[in-house]
């Protein structure tokens, strides 16, 4: 671990500077990340030297997809045990991977079928997860929301019930993303998500209208 700690730390220094040495490090990470199955802190470290490799690749991360995603989906998938060690920096690594993707992939949208279980959980990571929607519809809005504008749509929906006021004002945020990107993102599938924040709306008004 304080190997890859120093090797992580060096990446973060020089950043773009680390694409002409890589070549070592695609071959070493993956046989490290397997061999360490049943030591899930090894694997934070790994999750956190990829985040930063991510970064200093840029673009160029996508050479990796056949590693990182497999890894991203197993970090963030909560049916699975590893997910309580590794769902924080799991998330920060998808982030930055759709963040420094070219262009959307089967790939990269098939990961997303992991997020309705993260955003069902209401935890502290709700932030990232709503940064991580908002790079995929920045990424590519259609694909993404004829893909998932419904599911999303139902977990807005749960959402909106159970958060804070701060949590709502998150989730409305990313609905307006989507409306920016998509004039009939609340139409059709996501009806219900419209009559939602319409009843919400005109309880607030009342509550606000009332001595």
């Amino acid at each position: 671990m304080q190997v890859l700690h120093v090797i992580s730390c060096v990446i973060e220094r020089v950043n773009i500077q680390i694409r002409p040495y890589v070549g070592c490090l695609v071959q070493y990470l993956p046989l490290l990340w397997k061999q360490s199955e049943e030591h899930n802190m090894l694997r934070c470290a790994i999750l956190t030297t990829l985040v930063h490799l991510v970064q200093g690749l840029g673009a160029e991360s996508k050479n990796l997809y056949l590693f990182l995603l497999p890894v991203i989906q197993l970090s963030t998938d909560v049916s699975q045990p590893p997910h309580v060690y590794l769902l924080e920096d799991g998330l920060e690594l998808w982030l930055v991977t759709l963040e420094n993707s070219p262009a959307i992939t089967p790939e990269l949208l098939r990961i997303f079928q992991n997020m309705s279980a993260l955003l069902e959980m209401s935890s502290e990571n709700l932030r990232t997860c709503f940064q991580i929607v908002n790079a995929y519809i920045y990424l590519s809005a259609t694909d993404f929301l004829q893909n998932y504008a419904e599911g999303l749509c139902r977990s807005f929906c749960n959402l909106l019930k159970d958060i804070t006021n701060e949590g709502q004002v998150q989730v409305l945020k990313v609905v307006c993303v989507c409306l920016c990107v998509s004039v009939f993102f609340l139409w059709g599938k996501c009806q219900p998500l419209a009559s939602l924040l319409k009843r919400m709306t005109e309880e607030k008004q009342l509550k606000s209208a009332m001595p």
